[in-house]
């Protein structure tokens, strides 16, 4: 990488004319954008500058585009979409195809990062659409890398995993050394959603190295943010913050304020899991001054939250009150929802500590209405994204058409591929709640029971069973039946890590899967979903939001845990079934776990 910077210095150091000045700026400004991106944009801004005084502007569109590229990288969108909209007309203009494609290619990345979606996959489909009949194939695997982070954004993480692996793939195949790094830290990003930290560690490691390899710092930093997020994820809190740390520092050189309030943000967290809470109460104010500093609206409603949080720990409740009250206005202001009902949460226990119950109790349902709407949102954004990737591949088969390439039958079998995916997803999906179903559960329980063997790693089942639920079919209806459902399983989600999978075993049964566990964990997480169910009225609702029933329920549960050579799906379960008959046996409404199964 630093020959390369070398040459086009040179290159740039010997150009005579101011159109040979044009050209040289442009092939450096390219190679800078990574390593270097604030010094990258002011080479691409003296670029622009001469090629508005040359006749007729011919280099005008490049050097826009590039621009506008170093302003997307830098998180300046504004400036960055009004650079790439003036070269898109240009290169449109003068029939510059390459311009075009590359504007297109990051007006996509601007709408997926403001959550527009919709123009997001027109814009990248089209560059996508241009780079195949130009046999473009580092511009190609970047456009795929895109799509990848549109499913992410989508939450289709098996979807952004084929697309980043297609990226990955184009990109090894172009040599871009660049782009490789980029791959794996996002194929790492998918692994660490789906709760496969292990493997999230792996790649994101990769990344540093190819990173660091190429010296790419504005790289580097993204993979030391998504490093520090591991080991935080996996409880290695000293490493996380140490890795944090450097990301922060590198990141405050370059001025990627983003990734600054992402490091601090994880260095935060870190310290308010080890009970240092002044330490993670400075990281969250430094990431919110930052944020506030340069209109990062996501980071700053996340700070605000975090600040609430700790404030509340340290029992400074008016100051909670008041953090968290911002945390909720402003995420709701910009639609970050998860941060939103997130805010009502600690706002409700903030006003029940004050004594303020009509407040609590207000908040506590804004957080349920809240929570509830936003997992049906990524259901159906997990539908749309189906329709999208059907779009995209449309587009793809169109671009390899017109590019004379001969491929309809290898296309209709990745349609029929997908195809089958879809029907799978139907197959495995309880349609009432969302959930995975009895199927699913089956697939669910070999592999993380394969799992624990294969790495040593315990792991436990709860069976979850709604006490005389026929009784409320019976009085109420089928109708207020399946409200009940829907209603109790948010409140147990609510309790739930994110990596555990809850999903409708039959009837009012639940399976709740918790990987890395054992017996004494398992039968707190038990404990802590019945006690929950128990205390709280599910609130079933009409079509407008008004309350229809107010029902208090109850649940039994089984725990069962085995240890990592023994893990199987069958004696687990049958294990968690008993304990749960146990639970049914002895009066209902409470936890057993095996040593109580007589």
């Amino acid at each position: 990488m630093q020959e390369l910077i070398i040459t086009r210095e040179t290159r740039l150091a010997e150009a005579v004319t101011d159109a040979e000045r044009i050209l040289a700026l442009d092939e450096l400004v390219w190679v800078l954008r990574t390593v270097e991106p604030i010094r990258a944009l002011a080479l691409s801004e003296e670029a622009v500058s001469l090629a508005r005084a040359q006749p007729n502007q011919p280099g005008l569109a490049p050097s826009l585009c590039l621009a506008g590229v170093c302003a997307v990288i830098l998180s300046r969108y504004e400036e960055a979409r009004e650079a790439l909209n003036e070269s898109l007309t240009l290169s449109r203009r003068l029939g510059d195809k390459a311009t075009e494609g590359r504007c297109l290619h990051y007006l996509g990345a601007i709408h997926n990062v403001l959550s527009e979606q919709p123009a997001a996959i027109e814009n990248v489909t089209a560059a996508i659409h241009i780079f195949d009949a130009l046999q473009d194939l580092e511009s190609l695997g970047a456009s795929y890398n895109m799509l990848g982070n549109i499913q992410f954004s989508l939450c289709d993480y098996s979807g952004a995993l084929e697309w980043y692996g297609r990226g990955l793939e184009a990109r090894e195949r172009a040599g871009d050394q660049v782009g490789i790094a980029g791959s794996l830290g996002n194929i790492g990003n998918v692994y660490g959603e789906r709760g496969d930290l292990a493997d999230a560690l792996v790649f994101h490691q990769r990344g540093l190295d190819q990173a660091i390899r190429i010296g790419s710092t504005a790289l580097e930093i993204s993979s030391l943010c998504n490093l520090g997020g591991d080991y935080v994820d996996l409880r290695r809190y000293e490493e996380g913050i140490a890795v944090c740390r450097r990301s922060v520092e590198l990141g405050e050189t370059l001025e990627d304020w983003e990734k600054v309030a992402v490091a601090l943000t994880s260095m935060g967290f870190a310290y308010a899991k080890t009970k240092r809470r002044t330490e993670a109460l400075e990281c969250y104010s430094r990431a919110l001054e930052i944020a506030r500093a340069n209109q990062l609206q996501k980071a700053e409603a996340h700070s605000l939250f975090s600040i609430g949080e700790i404030l509340l720990s340290q029992g400074a409740l008016i100051q909670a009150r008041e953090r968290t009250a911002e945390s909720a206005a402003l995420a709701s202001a910009i639609g970050a929802r998860r941060t939103e009902f997130q805010s009502f949460q600690v706002l409700a226990e903030v006003c029940k500590r004050l004594g303020d119950y009509a407040a609590a109790l207000g908040h506590f349902e804004t957080f349920r209405r809240l929570e509830k709407e936003v997992f049906t949102e990524e259901a159906e954004e997990r539908a749309k994204s189906m329709v999208i990737q059907m779009e995209v591949e449309h587009h793809r088969r169109e671009a390899e058409a017109l590019a004379g390439i001969n491929t309809a039958l290898s296309e209709a079998n990745a349609a029929l591929s997908e195809a089958n995916t879809r029907l799978e997803a139907l197959a495995t999906t309880d349609p009432l709640t969302g959930l995975p179903n009895h199927r699913a559960l089956v697939a669910a329980l070999d592999a993380q029971t394969a799992r624990s063997r294969r790495e040593e790693r315990p792991c436990a089942l709860l069976f979850v069973d709604i006490d005389h639920f026929k009784s409320i079919n019976d009085i109420y209806g089928h109708p207020i039946g399946d409200a009940v459902l829907r209603e109790f399983v948010a409140c147990v989600r609510a309790c739930l890590r994110e990596e555990d999978i809850l999903g409708r075993w039959g009837g009012e049964e639940f399976l709740i899967l918790l990987p890395g566990t054992g017996p004494e964990r398992a039968l707190r997480v038990a404990e802590r979903v019945r006690s929950s169910v128990a205390a709280q009225p599910l609130l079933v609702r009409d079509g407008g939001g008004a309350v229809k029933k107010s029902l208090h329920i109850t649940c039994s549960i089984g725990s069962a845990a085995c240890p990592p050579q023994a893990a199987t799906r069958d004696d687990l379960i049958l294990a968690a079934d008993q304990a749960l008959y146990a639970a049914k046996r002895l009066g209902r409404n409470r936890v057993c776990g095996v040593g109580d199964v007589l």
